[in-house]
């Protein structure tokens, strides 16, 4: 894996759980002219699709706020 692949992976992980951005706009954002191909490489990297993982990022928001 090449240092811009990872560091290409990290950013979309970081946009997918901060923001509301759709997958097709962090896809192009980070270089990628299809949303599949982008759904595909990040599975591939972190094991997980990028929509559960802003999911997962969703819970645990609201598990902490209603915490609070």
């Amino acid at each position: 894996m090449t240092y811009l692949f990872i560091l290409r992976m990290q950013l979309a992980k970081s946009k997918i759980e901060d923001t509301s951005t759709s997958m097709l706009d962090i896809a192009e954002q980070i270089g990628y002219k299809s949303e599949s191909s982008f759904k595909k490489a990040f599975k591939r990297f972190f094991k997980k699709t990028p929509t559960s993982v802003r999911n997962k990022k969703k819970l645990d928001r609201d598990i902490i706020a209603s915490c609070k």
